[in-house]
């Protein structure tokens, strides 16, 4: 089969990655951005003097070999750090997602009795609510 050129509209991460593997498989490719720089999302523009994100400039996932290729392809440019997320909850940071363990002090008994409450109403109900949720509007 002949391989003809190829036109990849936009350069963000999607743009950029769909470019890098159609021409490692021996694809001409051309990536059309109509932005002045390449990467969508992931790029940072000034305001009033401050630096705001377009988007996350984070690269994350728990499928096997991705980070393995971020890593191979910008080396020792990849800033990798341990992801950590927090709410803040009743004036204080909490580790997300919760852990009763650490939310139960926290609420105290009568908060903590009534969020047990509502959470055993909510599923006796559901067991008399009929079909499964096929929807987020469902569900809420």
């Amino acid at each position: 089969m002949s391989k003809g050129p190829v036109v990849v509209l936009g350069g963000g991460v999607a743009g950029l990655a769909a470019g890098y593997y159609l021409a490692r498989g021996g694809w001409p490719v051309t990536v059309v951005e109509r932005a002045p720089v390449i990467g969508g999302l992931c790029g940072s523009f000034q305001s009033h003097g401050f630096t705001l994100d377009h988007g996350p400039h984070k690269l994350y996932s728990v499928v096997p070999g991705i980070l393995d290729e971020i890593r191979g392809l910008l080396g020792d440019r990849l800033l990798e750090h341990t992801k950590r997320n927090r709410v803040r909850l009743l004036g204080r940071f909490m580790s997300y997602p919760l852990r009763m363990g650490n939310l139960l002090p926290l609420l105290g008994p009568v908060r903590a009795a009534g969020l047990g409450f509502s959470s055993a109403a909510a599923a006796v109900s559901g067991l008399f609510n009929g079909a499964e949720p096929r929807s987020y509007e469902d569900y809420v």
